[in-house]
């Protein structure tokens, strides 16, 4: 009976387990874990040809390892939103070619999966500089046993470049042993002759990153003229202190690799472009007989307050040719509105919804067989809608309002207000 049971408690315990192993196959949500139970690593990467980008000269990125390569969206940092599509197969290099138009650090950010944007993007840090980075050494022609000074210019993080001697000293990041003045300054002092290839790691010393290369030659203190061999070597090392104070207290080269990159404006100054929309009018009177409603055009400007706030100003015509009710007469309505608004936008990635408040001022005119009638009124209205940012520069603006305008020019009231949605096509710089 022992046996027995055994038997069938081994058949349970294969069962379960062929289960799982089916459970945890390819259609499974754990297929994609490693065996520790972690995700597997990240592969994505972004890198960008040439290191040292200028204002103006292009950069070419490349996208390495995405799942969707053949569509992707680009923020390249200043603004600027692109899509890149193609024939490429997931885990195919996807490549994109831009240019900075000013000098500064920006943050690119590359989102995967189509372009969703409810998943973390993958990033890359490019500086872009009007002065390339140099390396330079003092004295020209070094000693052996005689300290030279290296300067780095230039850099990005000046105060804590990653240095590689040549002769098997490296220095860290940051102050320690050999540093002067810890930002972009060494002093070494090589015991032989020979050529020793200098490296210096910008970016907080990144070793992924391509070093700026320098080649020191050391001479032998016997192949100096002896000019130069009568001073001892610490009265020589003296003077070289004291003059590579010289490009720390003008402080140009370093201050400008340092200085962090203008602000780039969020919010354009100037929005302007034409309009066009659908105009219902709210009176049942003039619906009978000049119809449901049309079509209504004119221009819009709007100008930055403060943060997410505009002053927008707008102004349409409306033209519209019917007959009277009764005796058949062409009769013509044309309105005139001009409106203030006070908006107020708040900005989602490429789409940034909208809401104000203002007011319309409107001059009308009816022209028919029986005589012509004119008048104004005003009164306030609402407005609402989202901009879709389509490049740098032109934005489309779907907008709905609400006009409340009643005028009585012949002893009874008209309502003239009404609802109209329509699109803008706007400039923004």
């Amino acid at each position: 009976m022992k046996a027995k049971t055994a038997l069938i408690a081994v058949a349970v315990f294969f069962v379960t387990f062929a289960w799982g192993a089916t459970w945890l196959s390819a259609d499974s949500p754990l297929a994609g874990m490693s065996a520790s139970g972690q995700a597997p690593a990240e592969t994505r990467q972004i890198t960008f040809t040439p290191a040292e980008p200028a204002p103006g000269r292009s950069v070419l990125f490349t996208a390495s390892n995405f799942r969707t390569p053949n569509l992707l969206q680009w923020d390249m940092g200043d603004g600027t939103m692109l899509t890149s599509g193609g024939r490429t197969a997931p885990g195919q290099d996807a490549t994109l070619a831009y240019a900075y138009a000013k000098a500064g650090q920006y943050l690119v950010r590359v989102f995967d999966d189509g372009g969703n944007r409810d998943l973390a993007p993958v990033t890359v840090l490019v500086t872009v500089s009007d002065r390339p980075r140099t390396l330079q050494i003092d004295p020209e022609q070094p000693l052996a046993g005689q300290a030279v000074v290296i300067t780095a210019l230039n850099f990005h993080t000046p105060e804590k470049i990653g240095w590689d001697l040549g002769d098997g000293t490296e220095i860290q990041p940051g102050n320690g042993p050999g540093v002067l003045f810890p930002s972009f300054q060494v002093s070494h002092v090589y015991e032989k002759a020979g050529d020793y290839l200098v490296k210096a790691y910008d970016n907080n010393g990144d070793r992924e990153q391509p070093p700026l290369a320098l080649t020191v030659r050391v001479a032998a203190a016997r192949e100096i003229a002896p000019a130069r061999e009568v001073a001892p070597a610490r009265e020589i090392a003296a003077p070289v202190r004291a003059e590579i104070r010289l490009p720390l207290t003008s402080a140009t080269p370093a201050q400008s690799s340092i200085t962090p990159a203008p602000r780039r404006k969020r919010y354009p100054l100037i929005k302007i472009g034409p309009y066009a929309g659908y105009f219902q009018p709210r009176d049942l009177l003039v619906k009978d007989i000049y119809g449901p409603g049309d079509v209504i055009y004119g221009a819009r400007l709007g100008v930055h307050l403060w943060k997410g706030f505009y002053l927008w100003l707008s102004a349409s015509q409306l033209k519209v040719i019917s007959k009277t009710t009764f005796t058949q007469d062409k009769t013509t309505l044309t309105l005139l509105p001009a409106s203030v608004f006070l908006r107020y936008g708040v900005r989602l990635g490429s789409f940034s919804p909208y809401a104000g408040i203002g007011f319309t001022y409107m001059n009308f005119k009816e022209e028919s067989e029986l005589g012509n009638v004119t008048g104004n009124g005003w009164n306030k209205a609402f407005e609402g809608g989202c901009e879709i940012r389509m490049n740098r520069f032109f934005v489309l603006d779907l907008a709905v309002r609400y006009d409340m305008i009643k005028v009585n020019p012949t002893g009874f009231e008209i309502d003239l207000g009404g609802l109209q949605a329509g699109v803008a096509l706007l400039v923004s710089f």
